[in-house]
């Protein structure tokens, strides 16, 4: 499937299976809702979850992952949303802002 908004991908995608929190802020920067969703893979610009409940799409977003006993947090924005053959909501975010100390660690958990 074309993405419509011309997103490519920069490096290749790893699966692996995580839990993620996603937090949603309002524009005045308060907490609009937060949710888990299992990671089905990710890369060094970005990850797919499988959500119950997705949020809106090209919403911002900032995840928060477990990795190596590290927690990261990473800022994104989501650029696609659909369900899949399992009828379950799959939600693609792509990295917009990471701290180089995370950055560091999301690549060794990627090697």
């Amino acid at each position: 499937m074309e993405n419509p908004l011309g997103y490519e991908r920069q490096s290749p995608r790893v699966e692996r299976i995580l839990m993620t929190g996603i937090e949603l802020f309002e524009e005045t920067g308060e907490l609009a809702e937060s949710s888990i969703g299992r990671t089905l893979n990710i890369s060094e610009g970005g990850i797919l979850l499988e959500v119950v409940t997705p949020f809106p799409f090209m919403a911002k977003v900032s995840l928060n992952l477990a990795l190596y006993n590290n927690n990261i947090k990473i800022n994104g924005q989501i650029v696609h949303l659909r369900k899949n053959a399992d009828d379950r909501i799959e939600m693609g975010v792509t990295f917009t802002k990471i701290a180089d100390k995370d950055k560091e660690i999301l690549k060794m958990f990627l090697s």
